[in-house]
């Protein structure tokens, strides 16, 4: 503990030097010590740069994997700030965080869902690509919120374009856009976030899908008497 914690003092100062040592201080991931472990998450943190990135992200994968959830958010956070600065192209990085997310679960902090939108939406080639990727994940599995969240935001904004950008392996009809998006709303034990980012995916869609206009009005009237304040009032103002 005391070495680490001398490490991180000096990390800024001479990091090659304590680079050598990178394979103890992952090593410490795995530590029983909660204290001992934090230090070596940070000291990981500081030894990143473009050239080890590709390792280091997959060595505190696994650590995001296992740890304790107090461990989870900060973990899946600085990682996010690591690959917003070292990610060696774009597809890796969208590939990494959906991992991130996929693998902390509902220990992901709202920001990070905020800042996996941006960068898909600033990353055009690689749009329909992510989005094909997390409705897979959230077909097999909705408990993971932020995952769900983002997927949510992807099919109101792209989800009119599956028809056009469809494989065989990829076959997604209007219907079944919709019917994942009513899903993820009925979810009982779905957070009203997420219930949010559905509503308003629904909503974008209505003036696409033309021919389930009416199917999406009704869900919308339903929610309009919802007993949460803030999701009744947009329902029915959507409705409106």
């Amino acid at each position: 503990y005391v070495a680490l914690n001398t490490l991180l003092r000096v990390v800024h100062a001479d990091v090659n030097s304590i680079q050598r040592h990178r394979a103890t201080i992952v090593e410490c991931l795995k530590d029983p010590d909660v204290s001992l472990k934090r230090r070596a998450m940070e000291l990981c943190f500081a030894l990143i740069n473009k050239n080890n990135i590709v390792e280091m992200i997959d060595e505190l994968m696994v650590f995001l994997g296992n740890c304790e959830p107090e461990f989870k958010a900060d973990c899946s956070s600085s990682m996010f700030i690591a690959m917003e600065r070292h990610a060696p192209n774009k597809q890796w990085h969208v590939d990494q965080m959906t991992r991130v997310l996929k693998t902390a679960g509902n220990h992901i902090r709202d920001d990070i869902v905020s800042s996996f939108i941006i960068l898909i939406s600033n990353t055009p080639d690689f749009q329909f690509y992510t989005m094909n990727q997390l409705v897979h994940l959230i077909k097999e599995d909705i408990t993971q919120q932020p995952l769900v969240q983002v997927a949510s935001w992807c099919l109101g904004e792209y989800g009119d374009q599956y028809a056009s950008h469809s494989t065989p392996d990829s076959q997604i009809g209007d219907e079944e856009v919709v019917d994942i998006l009513i899903r993820v709303l009925n979810y009982n034990a779905g957070s009203i976030t997420t219930r949010h980012y559905a509503i308003n995916a629904l909503t974008k869609l209505s003036t696409r899908f033309t021919n389930l206009t009416d199917t999406i009005q009704t869900i919308l009237s339903v929610y309009g008497c919802n007993m949460n304040l803030e999701l009744q009032q947009r329902a029915v103002e959507y409705h409106a």
